[in-house]
């Protein structure tokens, strides 16, 4: 956890007053803009978590192996109101196709202080819709990133 020497410098950012945006990407990974699949899309809710990819090395004569991290995997959960195009189509997406997701936070107590990230290989894990009553659904969709720029 991180310490602050002035308590007072934090900003308090949150995923729900900002956005979220989803590209397919290219073959070089980058995110193609002129065909997005969400724009700018409000969340209710989202959970960002890290995995650390671990081998273990044991040397010769050593006492016990020593754990080095070799790559990460980032997974991204999203919540939100579910949201249809016209005419009435869901949001598929390809399978075994990559996107480019992007998420901006924005601070609830200062104007103009946000911070975003960018999610590269990013492909779909999960997906469902959960009642909130009568008139409203979530939709909880889970992705897997392999590369947080």
């Amino acid at each position: 956890m991180p310490t602050f020497d002035n308590p007072t410098d934090q900003d308090v950012l949150f995923a729900a007053e900002g956005a979220i945006w989803l590209w397919p990407a290219l073959t070089d990974g980058s995110a193609d803009t002129a065909n997005p699949v969400w724009i700018g899309v409000e969340v209710e809710g989202i959970r960002l978590s890290t995995r650390y990819q671990k081998v273990k090395i044991a040397g010769s004569g050593a006492a016990f192996p020593v754990e080095k991290i070799v790559g990460e995997e980032h997974s991204i959960g999203i919540d939100r109101v579910w949201v249809r195009r016209s005419g009435g189509t869901d949001v598929r997406f390809v399978r075994d196709k990559d996107y480019v997701l992007r998420i901006e936070f924005a601070s609830e107590r200062v104007a103009g202080v946000t911070d975003d990230r960018t999610y590269k290989g990013v492909r779909p894990d999960e997906r469902s819709l959960d009642s909130q009553g009568v008139h409203e659904f979530t939709e909880r969709q889970v992705f897997t990133a392999q590369q947080l720029e």
